[in-house]
């Protein structure tokens, strides 16, 4: 049996919702581009399951997914813009000693 097989309802459903799906996805994120990834994202867990499971409202379903997996790339990419900010920030930052005065080689004495 086709993994497309296992799980017809839910493939279909992305197919059919798909330009719905990342549109949702787009509100969330603020980019078509990390939408239309996020919905990748969603198809391919769905199509990779292990479990065969019964949906009983596959739009409904497939729209939570794609709204959990937008939210948790929101708070990712948020995450580490505000961590490269402040590792950035500091960058410029001038050190009190100064830059270090290099070691006498071994080779000169």
């Amino acid at each position: 049996m086709r993994k497309d097989e296992q799980f017809p309802d839910l493939a279909d459903t992305f197919v059919a919702h798909r330009s719905q799906l990342c549109q949702a996805a787009a509100r969330i994120l603020g980019s078509r581009d990390r939408a239309e990834d996020v919905v990748q994202d969603a198809y391919l867990k769905v199509m990779e399951a292990k479990t065969v499971f019964s949906v009983k409202e596959p739009a409904a379903y497939v729209f939570r997914m794609v709204r959990n997996l937008a939210i948790d790339h929101y708070r990712r990419s948020t995450l580490e813009s505000n961590v490269f900010a402040v590792e950035e920030a500091g960058q410029g930052v001038p050190s009190p000693a100064g830059t270090p005065k290099p070691f006498p080689s071994a080779a000169r004495n």
